[in-house]
């Protein structure tokens, strides 16, 4: 196994996110094997040669925090225990916490996070989008942000999962939900899904939550954040997407697919453009004629909401 310090391991990480664990793997020259465990994961090392051992029966999102898990023990020299549950929740020793933190950094660096996190307060779509992205768990992004809540311009936040809508874990450095709080604040998100709950907090702030479900298993991973309340009560960005597709495609699902189909052909041309010289593409290619669309259809498109909503979702592809 070739050696690298924690800080050049991180430096690599921002270099090769989202596939950090994988290139390190390689550039260490660790064997890696999969195999069905009663367990996630193990590593061993023994002279110059180590060996990770991942449970091939869970999740591809799993495997990937508990190769990087693993990879922090190599790194840091911490003796692994055979036969351990990579679980960064609940109580652990302080190596372990230590280890568990370093596996967050190496698969989401806190540069991709904050270039990625342009806009407060934060939404589990956002959080959703960028688990996506990163290759991980909506509980991992989720858990990272809020590890990151004053970088990113938060007052504070929290994460929570509720399985059957009762709380199993929290985690928060210090905005905890006690007694019938976890209950209410989740039956506020219900309500306003799926927009975020808001919810006046003390003086001149507000809570707000959303949460992303998982119906396979019935869990819900809820995100809760403290923030100003300028911040807490503006329109966020997917809310005013939702209110404008509301207006231009006013329940026409074969419109909207054909409209979701000239983005998906456009999203790959445009990442080295500026949002204007994207939207001048869209409409040369889109937008000179009706003949793609409906009379109406077309009105509508060409309309100054129809502009801001394609601006919208044309400029998270683009260059900053």
């Amino acid at each position: 196994m070739n050696k690298i310090s924690v800080e050049d391991a991180l430096a690599f990480a921002e270099e090769h996110f989202p596939n950090a664990p994988e290139k390190l793997i390689e550039y260490l020259e660790i064997e890696v094997r999969f195999s069905p465990l009663n367990c996630d994961g193990w590593c061993l090392q023994f002279d110059d040669r180590a060996i990770i051992r991942i449970n091939s029966e869970v999740s591809d999102v799993r495997k990937r925090f508990t190769l990087a898990h693993e990879l922090g023990h190599l790194i840091y020299g911490v003796t692994s225990v055979v036969g351990e549950f990579v679980n960064p929740f609940g109580g652990k020793s302080k190596e372990e916490q230590i280890i568990d933190k370093f596996a967050a950094e190496l698969l989401l660096p806190e540069s991709k996070v904050l270039e990625t996190i342009k806009e407060i307060p934060v939404t589990s779509k956002v959080l959703q989008t960028f688990a996506k992205k990163a290759k991980v768990s909506q509980s991992t992004i989720a858990l990272r942000v809020a590890s990151l809540s004053y970088q990113i311009g938060l007052n504070n936040a929290s994460v929570a999962l509720y399985a059957d809508d009762k709380i199993k874990w929290q985690w928060s450095d210090t905005l905890r939900m006690t007694g019938d709080t976890p209950a209410e604040i989740l039956a506020e998100c219900t309500k306003s899904y799926p927009n975020p709950a808001r919810i006046s907090f003390g003086h001149n702030e507000v809570i707000v939550a959303s949460f992303a479900e998982n119906p396979t298993f019935n869990t819900k991973i809820l995100f809760l954040q403290l923030v100003n309340e300028d911040d807490g009560f503006k329109q966020l960005r997917e809310e005013r997407l939702r209110e404008l597709e509301e207006q231009i495609f006013v329940g026409e699902l074969s419109y909207k697919r054909s409209f979701e189909g000239c983005i998906g052909w456009i999203k790959p041309r445009i990442e080295n453009l500026s949002l204007d010289e994207a939207s001048a593409m869209f409409s040369q290619r889109y937008l000179r004629n009706s003949e793609r669309w409906g009379e109406a259809q077309y009105i509508r498109l060409r309309s100054e909401q129809g502009s801001e909503y394609i601006r919208l979702r044309l400029e998270i592809w683009t260059k900053n």
